[in-house]
């Protein structure tokens, strides 16, 4: 009966079109939003560590890495100190047998197998950023020795531009000192960017993003990744 009388009604509006409503409600759209940041966060909580590279000269730097393979962690070349060893969530003198670095302040530290293992590890995946999208971090806020475990922050990709003659991704993201090294990771958990500048940042061409994060393009080759996911 609904059907013949929505038939009677739409002939005798004769060339009158009706818009109906196709798109969800947006609380159902930012439902659907929340449920996938959600999956994405929890999908790679237990990847972020806590590590630093000790000097007799300089101290300890505490930074964050993040692991990308069972013996191997990503993180900003800027964090490396040159004795050889990483203090891992606690773990002092965890040898490093071989480190890779892309020249543009990313390493991949290749740990002795024997003395760390990560249970979970994350996904480079080299691709475009989109204006706006959802990214988020689990860094490790904090200065060496007083180092808040895990943080998460979220936050947005901004723009693309040119730092110190570099390309470099702009985040409306929070970061402390601590954060350096820390994966940026999307809405599906993948690594698309490594943190390396926080603060206030100025950049030309675009102007003052007051506090940001800055992350320099990663350049290492797909073999690379391929190498520390299987060490």
């Amino acid at each position: 009966m609904k059907k013949i009388f929505l038939a009677i009604l739409l002939g005798s509006l004769g060339g009158v079109t009706i818009g109906l409503a196709t798109s969800p409600p947006q609380k159902v759209v930012r439902a659907v939003a929340e449920y996938r940041e959600a999956k994405a966060i929890n999908k790679v909580k237990g990847t972020s560590h806590v590590i630093a590279m000790d000097s007799p000269v300089t101290g300890p730097s505490g930074c964050s890495a993040t692991a990308i393979g069972p013996h191997a962690l990503l993180t900003a070349s800027h964090c490396e100190k040159p004795d050889g060893f990483v203090t891992v969530d606690g773990e002092k003198g965890v040898p490093i047998v071989k480190v890779i670095r892309d020249g543009d302040d990313h390493s991949i530290l290749f740990l002795e197998p024997k003395s760390v293992r990560f249970l979970y590890t994350a996904r480079f995946v080299n691709r475009p950023l989109k204006v706006g999208e959802f990214v988020f971090i689990w860094g490790n806020p904090g200065d060496s020795g007083v180092q808040f475990v895990a943080i998460l922050r979220t936050g947005k990709f901004e723009a693309q531009n040119i730092f110190k003659n570099r390309i470099t991704d702009v985040f409306d993201l929070a970061c402390e000192h601590g954060d350096s090294g820390s994966a940026i990771f999307d809405i599906n958990g993948n690594i698309v960017d490594v943190l390396s500048i926080g603060g206030s940042l100025s950049i030309p061409n675009y102007g003052d993003v007051g506090n940001a994060t800055g992350a320099l393009r990663v350049k290492f080759p797909p073999e690379v990744f391929e190498e520390a996911a299987k060490f």
